[in-house]
Protein backbone atom coordinates (compact mmCIF):
# COMPACT_ATOMS: atom_id res chain seq x y z
CA UNK A 1 0.00 0.00 0.00
CA UNK A 2 2.98 2.30 -0.40
CA UNK A 3 3.51 4.63 -2.84
CA UNK A 4 6.38 4.11 -4.87
CA UNK A 5 6.02 6.54 -8.06
CA UNK A 6 9.89 6.38 -8.74
CA UNK A 7 9.86 8.39 -11.66
CA UNK A 8 10.31 12.34 -10.66
CA UNK A 9 14.19 13.25 -10.45
CA UNK A 10 15.17 16.56 -10.43
CA UNK A 11 13.18 17.15 -13.83
CA UNK A 12 11.40 19.98 -13.74
CA UNK A 13 7.79 18.91 -16.17
CA UNK A 14 5.62 21.73 -17.28
CA UNK A 15 2.36 19.59 -16.89
CA UNK A 16 -1.12 20.16 -18.79
CA UNK A 17 -4.88 19.15 -17.88
CA UNK A 18 -5.86 16.02 -18.93
CA UNK A 19 -9.23 16.20 -21.22
CA UNK A 20 -11.00 12.79 -22.88
CA UNK A 21 -12.05 14.80 -25.78
CA UNK A 22 -15.37 17.00 -24.67
CA UNK A 23 -15.56 14.90 -20.91
CA UNK A 24 -14.99 17.59 -18.54
CA UNK A 25 -16.46 18.19 -14.89
CA UNK A 26 -18.09 21.67 -13.98
CA UNK A 27 -17.09 22.33 -10.66
CA UNK A 28 -14.29 24.63 -8.68
CA UNK A 29 -10.73 24.07 -9.48
CA UNK A 30 -8.39 22.51 -7.09
CA UNK A 31 -5.56 25.40 -7.38
CA UNK A 32 -1.85 24.21 -8.01
CA UNK A 33 0.99 25.07 -5.91
CA UNK A 34 2.43 28.32 -6.73
CA UNK A 35 5.19 28.66 -9.55
CA UNK A 36 4.23 25.57 -11.72
CA UNK A 37 3.02 26.18 -14.79
CA UNK A 38 -0.38 24.49 -15.88
CA UNK A 39 -1.63 24.52 -19.37
CA UNK A 40 -4.82 24.28 -20.46
CA UNK A 41 -6.34 20.96 -20.76
CA UNK A 42 -4.19 19.14 -23.23
CA UNK A 43 -5.00 17.19 -26.43
CA UNK A 44 -6.93 14.13 -26.88
CA UNK A 45 -3.82 12.78 -28.11
CA UNK A 46 -2.56 12.19 -24.56
CA UNK A 47 -5.63 10.63 -23.48
CA UNK A 48 -5.80 8.35 -26.27
CA UNK A 49 -1.61 7.02 -24.97
CA UNK A 50 -2.52 6.77 -21.36
CA UNK A 51 -5.95 4.37 -22.75
CA UNK A 52 -3.71 2.47 -25.25
CA UNK A 53 -1.35 1.78 -22.49
CA UNK A 54 -3.83 0.12 -20.46
CA UNK A 55 -5.42 -1.65 -23.21
CA UNK A 56 -1.48 -2.71 -24.06
CA UNK A 57 -1.01 -4.03 -20.50
CA UNK A 58 -3.71 -6.34 -20.19
CA UNK A 59 -2.43 -7.97 -23.55
CA UNK A 60 1.39 -7.84 -22.15
CA UNK A 61 -0.05 -9.80 -19.16
CA UNK A 62 -2.81 -11.49 -19.74
CA UNK A 63 -4.77 -9.75 -16.84
CA UNK A 64 -8.36 -9.46 -16.54
CA UNK A 65 -9.19 -6.10 -16.74
CA UNK A 66 -7.83 -2.29 -15.62
CA UNK A 67 -9.41 1.16 -15.42
CA UNK A 68 -7.92 4.61 -14.98
CA UNK A 69 -9.32 7.58 -14.16
CA UNK A 70 -7.56 11.21 -14.38
CA UNK A 71 -8.62 15.07 -13.39
CA UNK A 72 -6.90 17.56 -13.98
CA UNK A 73 -6.75 20.67 -11.83
CA UNK A 74 -10.13 22.44 -13.72
CA UNK A 75 -11.37 19.16 -13.95
CA UNK A 76 -10.79 18.09 -16.80
CA UNK A 77 -11.24 14.39 -17.12
CA UNK A 78 -10.22 11.69 -19.20
CA UNK A 79 -10.79 7.88 -17.84
CA UNK A 80 -10.51 4.30 -19.80
CA UNK A 81 -10.76 0.77 -19.43
CA UNK A 82 -9.61 -3.01 -20.67
CA UNK A 83 -9.89 -5.88 -20.96
CA UNK A 84 -12.71 -8.15 -18.98
CA UNK A 85 -14.53 -7.20 -15.62
CA UNK A 86 -16.52 -11.20 -15.58
CA UNK A 87 -13.86 -13.63 -17.41
CA UNK A 88 -16.53 -16.42 -17.58
CA UNK A 89 -19.16 -14.65 -18.95
CA UNK A 90 -17.18 -12.05 -21.00
CA UNK A 91 -18.25 -9.23 -19.53
CA UNK A 92 -15.98 -6.11 -21.07
CA UNK A 93 -14.29 -3.81 -18.39
CA UNK A 94 -15.60 -0.27 -18.73
CA UNK A 95 -15.35 3.35 -16.81
CA UNK A 96 -18.25 2.44 -15.40
CA UNK A 97 -16.89 -1.01 -13.76
CA UNK A 98 -17.27 -0.72 -9.63
CA UNK A 99 -13.98 -2.27 -7.89
CA UNK A 100 -14.11 -3.50 -4.08
CA UNK A 101 -11.19 -0.62 -3.22
CA UNK A 102 -9.89 -2.25 0.01
CA UNK A 103 -8.05 0.31 2.07
CA UNK A 104 -9.21 3.73 0.36
CA UNK A 105 -12.38 3.08 2.43
CA UNK A 106 -10.24 4.54 5.06
CA UNK A 107 -10.12 7.97 3.32
CA UNK A 108 -13.76 7.91 3.73
CA UNK A 109 -13.50 7.47 7.34
CA UNK A 110 -10.93 9.68 8.40
CA UNK A 111 -12.39 12.26 6.61
CA UNK A 112 -15.54 11.56 8.73
CA UNK A 113 -13.28 11.68 12.07
CA UNK A 114 -11.78 15.22 10.86
CA UNK A 115 -15.25 16.99 10.13
CA UNK A 116 -16.34 15.78 14.09
CA UNK A 117 -13.07 17.11 15.10
CA UNK A 118 -14.00 20.13 13.39
CA UNK A 119 -17.09 20.08 14.86
CA UNK A 120 -16.12 19.58 18.29
CA UNK A 121 -17.68 16.54 18.95
CA UNK A 122 -14.06 14.49 19.42
CA UNK A 123 -10.64 15.41 19.61
CA UNK A 124 -7.43 14.03 17.98
CA UNK A 125 -6.12 13.54 21.64
CA UNK A 126 -8.91 11.62 22.83
CA UNK A 127 -8.03 8.24 24.32
CA UNK A 128 -10.05 5.08 22.49
CA UNK A 129 -10.80 4.84 25.94
CA UNK A 130 -13.18 7.52 25.95
CA UNK A 131 -15.19 6.14 23.40
CA UNK A 132 -14.61 2.02 23.25
CA UNK A 133 -13.89 1.52 27.73
CA UNK A 134 -13.62 -1.85 27.33
CA UNK A 135 -11.22 -2.08 24.17
CA UNK A 136 -7.84 -2.98 25.62
CA UNK A 137 -4.66 -0.07 24.81
CA UNK A 138 -7.33 2.35 25.33
CA UNK A 139 -4.63 5.12 26.35
CA UNK A 140 -4.25 5.03 22.39
CA UNK A 141 -5.52 8.22 21.06
CA UNK A 142 -7.65 9.16 17.98
CA UNK A 143 -4.66 10.79 16.05
CA UNK A 144 -2.54 7.84 16.25
CA UNK A 145 -5.31 5.36 15.18
CA UNK A 146 -5.61 7.47 11.63
CA UNK A 147 -1.58 7.58 11.13
CA UNK A 148 -1.32 3.74 12.02
CA UNK A 149 1.32 4.45 14.68
CA UNK A 150 -1.43 3.24 17.58
CA UNK A 151 1.09 -0.19 18.06
CA UNK A 152 -2.32 -2.36 17.62
CA UNK A 153 -2.07 -5.50 16.22
CA UNK A 154 -4.06 -6.56 12.98
CA UNK A 155 -6.94 -8.03 13.29
CA UNK A 156 -7.11 -9.48 9.98
CA UNK A 157 -4.34 -12.03 11.14
CA UNK A 158 -6.28 -13.86 12.96
CA UNK A 159 -6.77 -17.56 12.51
CA UNK A 160 -10.18 -18.20 13.47
CA UNK A 161 -10.97 -15.30 11.72
CA UNK A 162 -9.25 -16.59 8.06
CA UNK A 163 -11.05 -19.82 9.14
CA UNK A 164 -14.67 -17.82 8.57
CA UNK A 165 -14.02 -14.91 6.60
CA UNK A 166 -16.39 -15.84 3.91
CA UNK A 167 -19.40 -15.39 6.15
CA UNK A 168 -20.78 -12.52 7.32
CA UNK A 169 -19.73 -11.41 10.95
CA UNK A 170 -21.11 -9.01 13.02
CA UNK A 171 -19.48 -6.01 14.66
CA UNK A 172 -19.10 -7.60 17.93
CA UNK A 173 -17.77 -10.80 16.51
CA UNK A 174 -14.74 -8.14 14.57
CA UNK A 175 -14.46 -6.29 18.42
CA UNK A 176 -13.92 -9.88 20.08
CA UNK A 177 -11.22 -10.78 17.73
CA UNK A 178 -9.64 -7.89 17.76
CA UNK A 179 -9.18 -7.25 21.27
CA UNK A 180 -7.80 -10.71 21.80
CA UNK A 181 -4.73 -10.08 19.14
CA UNK A 182 -3.77 -7.24 21.52
CA UNK A 183 -2.23 -9.23 23.88
CA UNK A 184 0.70 -9.10 21.26
CA UNK A 185 0.34 -4.82 21.00
CA UNK A 186 3.46 -2.81 21.31
CA UNK A 187 4.04 0.72 22.47
CA UNK A 188 2.92 3.51 20.45
CA UNK A 189 5.25 5.71 18.76
CA UNK A 190 6.20 3.75 15.49
CA UNK A 191 4.62 3.47 12.40
CA UNK A 192 2.97 -0.43 12.02
CA UNK A 193 -0.13 -0.42 9.15
CA UNK A 194 -3.06 -1.86 11.29
CA UNK A 195 -6.59 -2.39 10.23
CA UNK A 196 -7.93 -2.74 13.65
CA UNK A 197 -6.76 1.13 13.44
CA UNK A 198 -9.67 1.98 11.38
CA UNK A 199 -12.13 -1.02 12.46
CA UNK A 200 -11.94 1.03 15.44
CA UNK A 201 -12.33 4.41 14.06
CA UNK A 202 -15.99 2.93 12.45
CA UNK A 203 -16.90 2.04 16.13
CA UNK A 204 -15.52 5.75 17.75
CA UNK A 205 -17.77 7.55 14.69
CA UNK A 206 -20.66 5.24 15.76
CA UNK A 207 -19.92 5.69 19.63
CA UNK A 208 -19.61 9.63 19.07
CA UNK A 209 -22.51 10.18 16.65
CA UNK A 210 -25.23 7.74 17.67
CA UNK A 211 -25.90 5.87 14.30
CA UNK A 212 -23.22 3.79 12.42
CA UNK A 213 -20.61 4.68 10.76
CA UNK A 214 -21.90 3.80 7.63
CA UNK A 215 -24.74 5.91 7.90
CA UNK A 216 -22.48 9.01 8.80
CA UNK A 217 -20.31 8.37 5.64
CA UNK A 218 -23.38 7.88 3.30
CA UNK A 219 -25.26 11.31 4.88
CA UNK A 220 -22.22 13.31 5.05
CA UNK A 221 -20.28 12.17 2.25
CA UNK A 222 -21.64 9.91 -0.69
CA UNK A 223 -25.05 12.03 -0.34
CA UNK A 224 -23.44 15.66 -0.76
CA UNK A 225 -24.72 16.67 -4.02
CA UNK A 226 -21.55 19.09 -4.82
CA UNK A 227 -19.31 16.05 -4.53
CA UNK A 228 -21.30 13.61 -7.12
CA UNK A 229 -20.23 10.48 -5.43
CA UNK A 230 -23.06 8.38 -7.10
CA UNK A 231 -20.85 5.09 -7.53
CA UNK A 232 -20.03 4.79 -4.36
CA UNK A 233 -21.07 2.49 -1.91
CA UNK A 234 -20.97 0.76 1.81
CA UNK A 235 -20.63 -2.91 0.68
CA UNK A 236 -22.15 -4.47 3.16
CA UNK A 237 -24.31 -2.33 4.88
CA UNK A 238 -26.10 -1.72 2.31
CA UNK A 239 -27.37 -2.94 -1.58
CA UNK A 240 -24.88 -2.13 -4.47
CA UNK A 241 -27.14 -1.60 -7.34
CA UNK A 242 -25.73 -3.18 -10.56
CA UNK A 243 -23.09 -5.32 -8.38
CA UNK A 244 -19.42 -5.16 -8.53
CA UNK A 245 -17.05 -6.16 -11.01
CA UNK A 246 -15.53 -9.89 -10.32
CA UNK A 247 -11.94 -10.53 -8.76
CA UNK A 248 -9.53 -12.92 -9.55
CA UNK A 249 -6.43 -14.17 -8.09
CA UNK A 250 -3.40 -15.56 -9.75
CA UNK A 251 -3.05 -19.23 -9.00
CA UNK A 252 -1.56 -20.99 -11.31
CA UNK A 253 -4.79 -19.59 -13.63
CA UNK A 254 -7.13 -17.33 -12.56
CA UNK A 255 -9.21 -18.17 -10.17
CA UNK A 256 -12.60 -16.07 -9.14
CA UNK A 257 -12.24 -14.92 -5.61
CA UNK A 258 -14.54 -11.97 -5.40
CA UNK A 259 -16.66 -13.55 -2.64
CA UNK A 260 -13.38 -14.75 -0.38
CA UNK A 261 -13.70 -12.12 2.12
CA UNK A 262 -17.48 -10.80 3.29
CA UNK A 263 -17.39 -6.79 3.63
CA UNK A 264 -18.62 -7.30 7.11
CA UNK A 265 -15.08 -8.95 7.97
CA UNK A 266 -13.32 -5.95 6.57
CA UNK A 267 -15.93 -2.87 7.92
CA UNK A 268 -14.72 0.57 8.18
CA UNK A 269 -11.01 -0.90 7.13
CA UNK A 270 -12.00 -1.78 3.78
CA UNK A 271 -15.73 -2.95 2.77
CA UNK A 272 -16.50 0.23 0.34
CA UNK A 273 -16.93 -0.26 -3.90
CA UNK A 274 -16.47 2.49 -6.15
CA UNK A 275 -15.42 3.18 -10.02
CA UNK A 276 -12.20 5.17 -10.46
CA UNK A 277 -14.35 8.06 -11.72
CA UNK A 278 -15.72 8.61 -8.41
CA UNK A 279 -12.41 8.04 -6.50
CA UNK A 280 -10.64 11.08 -9.21
CA UNK A 281 -13.85 13.06 -7.75
CA UNK A 282 -13.65 12.56 -4.07
CA UNK A 283 -9.39 13.04 -3.83
CA UNK A 284 -9.66 15.90 -5.85
CA UNK A 285 -12.62 17.52 -3.71
CA UNK A 286 -10.64 16.24 -0.56
CA UNK A 287 -7.08 17.67 -1.19
CA UNK A 288 -9.09 20.91 -2.88
CA UNK A 289 -10.56 21.66 0.55
CA UNK A 290 -14.15 20.93 -0.13
CA UNK A 291 -14.60 18.00 2.48
CA UNK A 292 -13.54 19.34 5.98
CA UNK A 293 -11.98 22.83 7.28
CA UNK A 294 -8.19 23.81 5.99
CA UNK A 295 -7.10 23.37 9.42
CA UNK A 296 -8.05 19.67 9.24
CA UNK A 297 -6.70 18.72 5.95
CA UNK A 298 -3.60 20.66 6.75
CA UNK A 299 -3.08 18.02 9.80
CA UNK A 300 -4.41 15.45 7.57
CA UNK A 301 -0.99 16.45 6.09
CA UNK A 302 1.40 17.11 8.71
CA UNK A 303 0.60 14.93 11.99
CA UNK A 304 2.46 12.21 10.32
CA UNK A 305 4.57 9.75 10.96
CA UNK A 306 7.92 8.51 9.22
CA UNK A 307 7.92 5.30 6.91
CA UNK A 308 10.67 5.65 4.77
CA UNK A 309 13.18 8.36 3.51
CA UNK A 310 11.27 10.74 1.68
CA UNK A 311 7.45 8.77 2.96
CA UNK A 312 5.39 9.80 5.65
CA UNK A 313 1.46 8.42 7.15
CA UNK A 314 -0.35 10.79 7.68
CA UNK A 315 -4.43 11.00 9.11
CA UNK A 316 -5.95 8.42 6.65
CA UNK A 317 -3.07 9.46 3.77
CA UNK A 318 -0.22 8.35 2.30
CA UNK A 319 2.80 11.67 1.45
CA UNK A 320 5.49 10.77 -0.85
CA UNK A 321 8.23 14.02 -1.35
CA UNK A 322 7.47 14.45 -5.40
CA UNK A 323 10.28 17.55 -5.24
CA UNK A 324 10.01 19.76 -7.19
CA UNK A 325 6.30 19.25 -8.13
CA UNK A 326 4.91 19.26 -4.46
CA UNK A 327 4.07 16.00 -2.53
CA UNK A 328 2.11 12.82 -3.90
CA UNK A 329 -0.60 12.03 -1.80
CA UNK A 330 -2.94 8.92 -1.59
CA UNK A 331 -3.83 5.86 -0.49
CA UNK A 332 -4.33 2.13 -1.61
CA UNK A 333 -6.33 -0.49 -1.37
CA UNK A 334 -4.88 -4.33 -1.61
CA UNK A 335 -8.32 -6.82 -1.69
CA UNK A 336 -7.21 -10.50 -3.17
CA UNK A 337 -8.40 -10.23 -6.11
CA UNK A 338 -8.37 -6.32 -6.20
CA UNK A 339 -6.08 -3.48 -6.51
CA UNK A 340 -6.39 -0.25 -6.39
CA UNK A 341 -4.37 3.20 -6.01
CA UNK A 342 -5.93 6.98 -5.52
CA UNK A 343 -3.08 9.32 -5.69
CA UNK A 344 -2.78 13.49 -5.99
CA UNK A 345 -0.23 15.62 -6.64
CA UNK A 346 0.19 18.67 -5.39
CA UNK A 347 1.74 20.86 -7.86
CA UNK A 348 -0.07 19.72 -11.03
CA UNK A 349 -3.20 19.20 -9.12
CA UNK A 350 -2.89 16.01 -11.22
CA UNK A 351 -5.74 13.38 -9.79
CA UNK A 352 -4.93 9.58 -11.07
CA UNK A 353 -7.24 6.38 -10.00
CA UNK A 354 -6.41 3.09 -11.34
CA UNK A 355 -7.52 -0.31 -10.56
CA UNK A 356 -7.34 -3.52 -11.77
CA UNK A 357 -9.50 -6.81 -10.74
CA UNK A 358 -6.53 -8.54 -10.11
CA UNK A 359 -4.04 -10.00 -7.68
CA UNK A 360 -0.83 -11.19 -9.25
CA UNK A 361 0.38 -13.60 -6.65
CA UNK A 362 -0.77 -16.39 -4.57
CA UNK A 363 -1.71 -15.63 -1.17
CA UNK A 364 -4.84 -15.49 1.17
CA UNK A 365 -7.47 -13.17 0.01
CA UNK A 366 -7.45 -11.10 2.86
CA UNK A 367 -7.12 -7.35 3.00
CA UNK A 368 -2.99 -7.59 3.26
CA UNK A 369 -2.58 -9.05 -0.10
CA UNK A 370 -0.08 -7.11 -1.79
CA UNK A 371 -0.33 -6.81 -5.86
CA UNK A 372 3.65 -5.39 -5.95
CA UNK A 373 3.57 -6.84 -9.45
CA UNK A 374 0.12 -4.99 -10.68
CA UNK A 375 -0.98 -1.26 -9.40
CA UNK A 376 1.94 -0.22 -7.53
CA UNK A 377 4.86 -1.31 -9.55
CA UNK A 378 2.78 -1.63 -13.23
CA UNK A 379 0.68 0.32 -14.65
CA UNK A 380 0.22 2.89 -12.22
CA UNK A 381 4.08 4.74 -12.55
CA UNK A 382 3.81 4.22 -16.29
CA UNK A 383 0.93 6.74 -16.58
CA UNK A 384 2.16 8.79 -14.14
CA UNK A 385 5.01 8.93 -16.19
CA UNK A 386 3.20 9.89 -19.21
CA UNK A 387 1.20 12.76 -17.39
CA UNK A 388 4.16 14.11 -16.21
CA UNK A 389 6.08 13.92 -20.04
CA UNK A 390 8.81 11.94 -18.58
Amino acid sequence: MRLEIGLLGSVVVWLAACGAGPTSVADASVAPDAGVEVLPPFDAGLCAQLRAMVSAEVLANHTPGIAFSVRASDGALCEGAAGLTDRDAGTAMSTSTRFRIGSVTKTFIAAVVLQLVDERVISLTDPLSRWLPTFPRGSVTIEQLLNHSSGLVDYLFDPQLQATQRSAHTRDEILAIAARAQSAAVAPGTWSYSNTNYFLLGEIITAATGTSWAQQVRARLLERSDLRLTSTFIAGYEPVPGGVGRGYLDDMGWVDVSDATHPTVLGAAGCMVSTMSDLTQWWRALNGGKVFSAASLAAMRANTVPVAPGQTWGLGVEAQDGAPLGMLLGHGGGLGGYSTQMQFFTGPGLTLAVAMNASLQRGDPLERVDPVTSVHQGIRPRLWQALLGL
